[in-house]
C-alpha cells in the first residue's frame, strides 16, 4: 500500500480504490476506514522520524 501512496498523489477514496482492486478487501469510508488510514500515517511518520 505505501508503494502505491509514494509513487504519486493520490487522494482518500482512491485510497480505498486501491485497496479494493489490488487486495480485494472493502474499507469502509466511516470510522473503521479512517482510523486504519490514520493508522497507517502514524506509523510512517514515526518510523520515517526514527531514520533521521
Amino acid at each position: 500500500m505505501l508503494a502505491f501512496i509514494a509513487s504519486k498523489p493520490v487522494c482518500g477514496i482512491e485510497i480505498f480504490y486501491i485497496v479494493h482492486r489490488e487486495f480485494n478487501v472493502l474499507l469502509n469510508p466511516g470510522a473503521y476506514g479512517i482510523t486504519s488510514l490514520n493508522k497507517l500515517k502514524d506509523e510512517t511518520n514515526r518510523s520515517v522520524l526514527k531514520h533521521h
